[in-house]
Protein backbone atom coordinates (compact mmCIF):
# COMPACT_ATOMS: atom_id res chain seq x y z
CA UNK A 1 0.00 0.00 0.00
CA UNK A 2 1.40 3.36 -0.94
CA UNK A 3 0.08 6.89 -0.49
CA UNK A 4 0.79 9.92 -2.59
CA UNK A 5 0.80 13.31 -0.91
CA UNK A 6 1.43 16.57 -2.68
CA UNK A 7 3.03 19.74 -1.47
CA UNK A 8 0.69 22.36 -0.07
CA UNK A 9 -0.07 24.64 -2.96
CA UNK A 10 -2.75 27.24 -3.26
CA UNK A 11 -5.15 27.33 -6.17
CA UNK A 12 -6.46 30.43 -7.86
CA UNK A 13 -10.02 29.14 -7.42
CA UNK A 14 -9.69 29.59 -3.64
CA UNK A 15 -10.47 32.98 -2.15
CA UNK A 16 -10.33 33.99 1.48
CA UNK A 17 -8.09 32.52 4.15
CA UNK A 18 -10.42 29.81 5.47
CA UNK A 19 -11.50 28.82 1.97
CA UNK A 20 -7.86 28.67 0.88
CA UNK A 21 -6.97 26.42 3.81
CA UNK A 22 -9.91 24.17 3.03
CA UNK A 23 -8.85 23.98 -0.63
CA UNK A 24 -5.29 23.05 0.31
CA UNK A 25 -6.44 20.40 2.77
CA UNK A 26 -8.97 18.95 0.32
CA UNK A 27 -6.37 18.93 -2.45
CA UNK A 28 -3.96 16.93 -0.29
CA UNK A 29 -6.72 14.52 0.69
CA UNK A 30 -7.93 14.25 -2.91
CA UNK A 31 -4.48 13.34 -4.21
CA UNK A 32 -4.12 10.65 -1.54
CA UNK A 33 -7.53 9.22 -2.41
CA UNK A 34 -6.86 9.39 -6.15
CA UNK A 35 -3.80 7.21 -5.62
CA UNK A 36 -6.00 4.64 -3.85
CA UNK A 37 -8.09 4.24 -7.01
CA UNK A 38 -5.14 2.45 -8.62
CA UNK A 39 -4.85 -0.14 -5.83
CA UNK A 40 -6.15 -3.65 -6.44
CA UNK A 41 -8.10 -3.82 -3.16
CA UNK A 42 -11.79 -3.10 -3.83
CA UNK A 43 -12.36 -1.77 -0.31
CA UNK A 44 -9.65 0.84 -0.81
CA UNK A 45 -11.17 1.89 -4.13
CA UNK A 46 -14.60 2.13 -2.52
CA UNK A 47 -13.22 4.20 0.37
CA UNK A 48 -11.43 6.52 -2.06
CA UNK A 49 -14.57 7.01 -4.15
CA UNK A 50 -16.61 7.79 -1.02
CA UNK A 51 -14.10 10.39 0.16
CA UNK A 52 -13.79 12.01 -3.26
CA UNK A 53 -17.57 12.04 -3.70
CA UNK A 54 -18.07 13.64 -0.29
CA UNK A 55 -15.58 16.44 -1.10
CA UNK A 56 -16.03 16.79 -4.86
CA UNK A 57 -17.11 20.43 -4.58
CA UNK A 58 -13.67 21.30 -3.19
CA UNK A 59 -11.47 18.93 -5.21
CA UNK A 60 -13.18 18.47 -8.58
CA UNK A 61 -10.31 20.19 -10.40
CA UNK A 62 -7.86 17.59 -9.03
CA UNK A 63 -10.23 14.70 -9.71
CA UNK A 64 -10.80 15.87 -13.28
CA UNK A 65 -7.15 15.18 -14.06
CA UNK A 66 -7.76 11.51 -13.15
CA UNK A 67 -11.29 11.09 -14.50
CA UNK A 68 -10.20 8.18 -16.69
CA UNK A 69 -9.71 5.99 -13.57
CA UNK A 70 -13.19 6.79 -12.33
CA UNK A 71 -14.70 6.08 -15.74
CA UNK A 72 -12.86 2.76 -15.86
CA UNK A 73 -14.34 1.79 -12.48
CA UNK A 74 -17.80 2.67 -13.74
CA UNK A 75 -17.31 0.67 -16.94
CA UNK A 76 -16.06 -2.40 -15.04
CA UNK A 77 -19.23 -4.47 -14.70
CA UNK A 78 -17.66 -6.52 -11.91
CA UNK A 79 -16.98 -3.46 -9.75
CA UNK A 80 -19.66 -3.38 -7.02
CA UNK A 81 -19.70 0.42 -6.65
CA UNK A 82 -20.29 1.47 -10.23
CA UNK A 83 -23.11 3.85 -9.31
CA UNK A 84 -20.84 5.74 -6.92
CA UNK A 85 -18.20 6.04 -9.65
CA UNK A 86 -20.88 7.29 -12.06
CA UNK A 87 -22.07 9.88 -9.55
CA UNK A 88 -18.54 11.14 -8.95
CA UNK A 89 -17.86 11.34 -12.69
CA UNK A 90 -21.14 13.21 -13.17
CA UNK A 91 -20.26 15.82 -10.57
CA UNK A 92 -16.79 16.32 -12.02
CA UNK A 93 -18.22 16.82 -15.52
CA UNK A 94 -20.82 19.18 -14.06
CA UNK A 95 -18.05 21.33 -12.60
CA UNK A 96 -16.25 21.21 -15.94
CA UNK A 97 -19.53 22.51 -17.43
CA UNK A 98 -19.89 19.47 -19.68
CA UNK A 99 -23.56 19.03 -18.82
CA UNK A 100 -24.27 16.38 -21.46
CA UNK A 101 -21.61 14.06 -20.04
CA UNK A 102 -22.66 14.96 -16.49
CA UNK A 103 -26.23 13.94 -17.27
CA UNK A 104 -25.15 10.67 -18.90
CA UNK A 105 -23.32 9.64 -15.74
CA UNK A 106 -26.01 11.06 -13.43
CA UNK A 107 -28.61 8.81 -15.07
CA UNK A 108 -26.36 5.81 -14.32
CA UNK A 109 -25.77 6.78 -10.69
CA UNK A 110 -28.90 5.20 -9.24
CA UNK A 111 -29.86 6.47 -5.79
CA UNK A 112 -26.91 8.88 -5.74
CA UNK A 113 -29.00 11.22 -7.87
CA UNK A 114 -31.58 12.44 -5.37
CA UNK A 115 -34.10 14.52 -7.29
CA UNK A 116 -35.38 16.04 -4.06
CA UNK A 117 -32.10 17.90 -3.48
CA UNK A 118 -32.30 21.61 -4.18
CA UNK A 119 -28.62 22.16 -4.96
CA UNK A 120 -27.46 23.64 -8.27
CA UNK A 121 -26.12 20.31 -9.52
CA UNK A 122 -29.49 18.56 -9.15
CA UNK A 123 -31.36 21.53 -10.64
CA UNK A 124 -29.02 21.51 -13.65
CA UNK A 125 -29.48 17.75 -14.19
CA UNK A 126 -33.28 18.10 -14.01
CA UNK A 127 -33.18 21.07 -16.39
CA UNK A 128 -31.03 19.09 -18.81
CA UNK A 129 -33.51 16.19 -18.70
CA UNK A 130 -36.43 18.52 -19.38
CA UNK A 131 -34.58 20.06 -22.33
CA UNK A 132 -33.84 16.58 -23.73
CA UNK A 133 -37.48 15.60 -23.31
CA UNK A 134 -38.71 18.74 -25.06
CA UNK A 135 -36.24 18.18 -27.91
CA UNK A 136 -37.33 14.55 -28.22
CA UNK A 137 -40.98 15.57 -28.16
CA UNK A 138 -40.40 18.08 -30.96
CA UNK A 139 -38.53 15.46 -32.97
CA UNK A 140 -41.32 12.93 -32.41
CA UNK A 141 -43.79 15.39 -33.91
CA UNK A 142 -41.80 15.28 -37.16
CA UNK A 143 -41.05 11.54 -37.28
CA UNK A 144 -42.78 8.23 -36.74
CA UNK A 145 -40.25 7.22 -34.08
CA UNK A 146 -37.29 8.65 -32.17
CA UNK A 147 -34.21 6.72 -31.08
CA UNK A 148 -32.97 7.87 -27.68
CA UNK A 149 -29.37 6.76 -27.93
CA UNK A 150 -30.29 3.15 -28.62
CA UNK A 151 -32.04 2.87 -25.26
CA UNK A 152 -35.67 3.44 -26.10
CA UNK A 153 -37.81 4.13 -29.10
CA UNK A 154 -40.91 6.26 -28.80
CA UNK A 155 -43.45 5.30 -31.44
CA UNK A 156 -45.88 7.92 -32.52
CA UNK A 157 -49.43 6.59 -32.66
Amino acid sequence: LHFFFSSRRRHTRCSGVSWARRCVQETDIALANLSLLQESDLQLKHYALQQLHKNVDYCWHQVSEHIVYIEELYEDETFPHRELAASLASKVYYNLEDYDEALNYALESGNYLNLENTDLYTQQMISKCVNCLLYTSDAADDLLCVDLGGRRIIKKT
